[in-house]
């Protein structure tokens, strides 16, 4: 039995706006590797084909998806007659609504394919003696979770599963658990427990990258790198995987995938763009291979607001002309977002109208607020921000005072919807209250701006950096910009010697990649057409020489491998920045945090930074890292249409587009503006935070890119983000759990909490196995 397991497919996936022959240039790539896939599994016929999930990149799939699926898919059967073909539905493909089945579900109608886009189900091949259970992301997502039998009186037992493993690779040969905290987030608790006692090969949907699990549990990964962020993956090869399930063998076949370049970091100055437009020409100029046709990414470093303050925009403009896709990043040693511990979770009570109510333990991450009817949405969202504002202000000890306390000392705010939505007065309308507490019961929780003794950063001095903590009094602004100068040099200096090293890895795992393929390649055809194969050199018959040729190129390909293995650890070793950069930055932080504070008049010792002195206050929005986070937000949601913002006359912001023209925002453009603004002002706190995406003037397309690349990272802190249900459909990997507003047939208003958007499975050893990550 040999089973060919493909995953994570995201067909449809529109990203960037560079197209080709009239289409999406990404969609087209994402299309090509799925067709080139369906070629490799027709040369290595397996006797059936597995499709774990996420086959497309939205629930709601263009048609040039569906045309590729079903083409891709009668293209197997025509080169492959009577392979079946099994597939599940994951969290990007699986709607919102309950009773809406999704594309998925269309594939059960297609011949020779079985599908499951809701409830599990089991299929008996009784000419192959197999079972496969199909369960899809529905079914996984929340309880009851269904029971994974195995059939004793089948030979082969196959169990095709969507869900995210509940911990993550320890890279010695087991799966390091995460705590309950993870599976507490998720309304009504728990995650499906996987046990591969009795299946011969478990295929699970979720990760993007191939992993296994012991010697049964697989992961193929993704076709191509999916997503507004493929740097992040371009150390991850792609591909997907064939199965001997008689002789145990695995086997990975990668696939070419469009390259992904991440430059090094380019020192830039506002006083000298020239500089740093030599600088950026030079590393171009010694990049192997070029730029044109890849992914790339310019990181500037320095004190700008927008890459053409730093480099000329001729040479940004003519590197987006020749790459498929760029991003530019500007940032600055003292950037960097200090770290919080992750306080107790709180809890959000709701109450609607008299005895309908419930409540939300709010984890780290991305929640969403949403409703269907824009009336309903704007009620929540304005009870959320007042119970926020609330808190916000009152004491951090103790319960508020006066009508707004609760009976319980927690903080209440209240909002009224009436029939069809609209905010009416409370006798005529719906009475709405939320209450925001701690874990504990207690009154004590933190949002964006209040003080909070979790917020205060501990930090190791480092060597040759003058010690950021020490009492700044007696200090004068020269010799605090001095150390500051000092410290953001030293971090600035590793930086650069870090990215250096990841793109020598970058560059050199590339090239093996390259030439392994290649040399796959010759031996299949060599061993394909035996003694007949051509001499690559004089074109004759090898002959008696064919052995020996196999045997070299062969050789050649082992030692390729194993030298491109040690440079793919080496970039996953260098992913992530290193432990004394992270210790300069932080340095270079609080140094310049003592500066500014000098600068403005400040006596005695300085409090840490995220350390609250006196009444909370609110972000200073527009300084200017926070105006250089609220750009990249800005970049991405707009698909690199606009590349900044900056101060103008009377305080008033500025939009920077591609190109470096500065000119006033529309009212469109100042509703995503203060999006951005708002999604910045909340990092670097432990608190709630409040995210009114679905403001009037925010383009839905938009509002999803931004909250996507905020959520990337979203820290150790709750996001409460009040967005459309069409947002909300498009960020499932992103959620931790929904807050969906609807109405009953009595028309009234009801809140109820939704699942998370990804399915978690809880991995369970399995008696007699090993559990070797490979």
């Amino acid at each position: 039995m040999r089973v060919g397991h493909l995953s994570d497919l995201h067909l449809g996936h529109r990203v960037f706006p560079r197209r080709e022959r009239g289409g999406n240039l990404r969609e087209r790539d994402v299309a090509a590797s799925f067709h080139l896939a369906i070629q490799e599994l027709a040369r290595l016929a397996p006797d059936m084909v597995l499709l774990s999930g996420d086959l497309f990149h939205h629930a709601d799939p263009p048609s040039t998806a569906f045309l590729t699926l079903t083409r891709g898919i009668r293209r197997l059967q025509d080169l492959l007659p009577g392979v079946p073909v099994f597939a599940i539905a994951g969290e990007c493909d699986t709607p919102m609504a309950p009773g809406d089945p999704g594309p998925v579900a269309v594939l059960d109608a297609v011949p020779g394919v079985e599908a499951a886009a809701g409830a599990p189900r089991a299929v008996h091949l009784t000419e192959l003696s197999a079972h496969v259970l199909l369960v899809p992301h529905r079914a996984v997502v929340r309880p009851p979770f269904p029971e994974l039998r195995p059939d004793p009186g089948a030979r082969w037992n196959i169990l095709l599963v969507r869900g995210h493993p509940a911990g993550e690779p320890d890279g010695r040969g087991g799966l390091r658990k995460v705590g309950t905290g993870m599976r507490r987030n998720v309304p009504g608790g728990g995650a499906l427990v996987l046990d591969s006692e009795g299946w011969d090969y478990v295929a699970l949907g979720g990760p993007h990258g191939m992993r296994s699990w012991g010697e049964t549990v697989h992961c193929a990964g993704s076709l191509e790198r999916v997503g507004a962020d493929p740097w992040s993956e371009a150390a991850t090869e792609k591909g997907f995987l064939l199965a001997d399930l008689a002789r145990g063998q695995i086997e990975f076949h990668p696939l070419p995938t469009r390259p992904v370049v991440d430059l090094a970091p380019v020192r830039v100055t506002p006083e000298d763009p020239g500089a740093g437009t030599r600088r950026l020409r030079e590393l171009l100029e010694g990049f192997p291979g070029g730029v044109e046709g890849k992914i790339v990414r310019v990181r500037l470093q320095g004190d700008v607001l927008a890459p053409s303050d730093g480099v000329s925009p001729g040479l940004i403009a003519g590197i987006r002309r020749k790459a498929a896709h760029l991003e530019v990043q500007v940032e600055a040693p003292g950037d960097a977002r200090a770290s919080a511990m992750a306080p107790p979770p709180p809890v959000l009570e709701w109450e609607v109208g008299e005895g309908r109510g419930g409540h939300l333990t709010l984890g780290p991450g991305l929640w969403a607020v949403t409703a269907t009817n824009p009336g309903d949405l704007e009620a929540v969202a304005r009870a959320l921000e007042r119970v926020l504002e609330r808190v916000r202000t009152s004491p951090s000890e103790g319960a508020c005072a006066g009508a707004d306390a609760g009976p319980d000392s927690g903080l209440r705010a209240e909002a009224t919807a009436g029939p069809g939505g609209a905010a009416t007065d409370a006798r005529a309308g719906t009475h709405l209250s939320f209450l925001l507490r701690g874990a504990d019961g207690s009154a004590s929780v933190s949002v964006a701006g209040a003080k909070s003794a979790t917020s205060r950063q501990a930090t190791t001095p480092v060597s040759k950096t003058p010690d950021p903590n020490a009492s700044s009094a007696g200090r004068s602004p020269a010799s605090s910009r001095g150390d500051w100068i000092e410290a953001a040099g030293d971090a600035e200096a590793r930086a650069l010697e870090w990215m250096r090293e990841r793109q020598e890895a970058d560059s050199r795992l590339l090239a093996y990649r390259e030439r392994a393929r290649e040399l796959r390649e010759r031996i299949r055809l060599l061993r394909e057409d035996g003694a007949s194969a051509l001499c690559p050199t004089c074109r004759r018959p090898l002959a008696e020489a064919h052995p020996a040729l196999l045997d070299l190129l062969e050789e050649e390909w082992e030692e390729v491998a194993q030298d491109g293995t040690w440079w793919k650890r080496r970039r996953v070793q260098l992913e992530d920045k290193p432990a004394d950069l992270l210790a300069l930055e932080r340095a270079a932080l609080r140094l310049q945090a003592l500066m500014e504070e000098g600068a403005r008049g400040g006596e005695g010792g300085h409090p840490v930074v995220g350390e609250a002195e006196g009444d909370a206050a609110a972000p200073d929005l527009h300084s200017r890292p926070r105006l250089r986070r609220a750009g990249f937000l800005l970049q991405r949601a707009t698909e690199g249409r606009v590349e900044g913002m900056r101060p103008g006359v009377e305080g008033r912001l500025l939009l920077v587009e591609a190109g470096g023209h500065v000119r006033p925002p529309t009212r469109d453009e100042e509703a995503l503006m203060a999006l951005a603004l708002e999604a910045v002002a909340g990092e670097g706190g432990p608190g709630v935070h409040l995210l009114l995406a679905g403001r009037s003037g925010v383009r839905e397309e938009e509002a999803f890119r931004l909250l996507d690349a905020m959520a990337s990272d979203p820290g150790p802190r709750p996001w409460l983000a009040v967005i459309p249900p069409a947002v909300a459909a498009s960020l499932p990997h992103r959620l931790q759990g929904t807050l969906e507003v609807t109405r009953d047939e009595e028309d009234r208003l009801r809140i109820r909490p939704g699942p998370p958007g990804r399915a978690r499975v809880e991995l369970a050893d399995a008696p007699g196995k090993s559990r070797a990550f490979r």
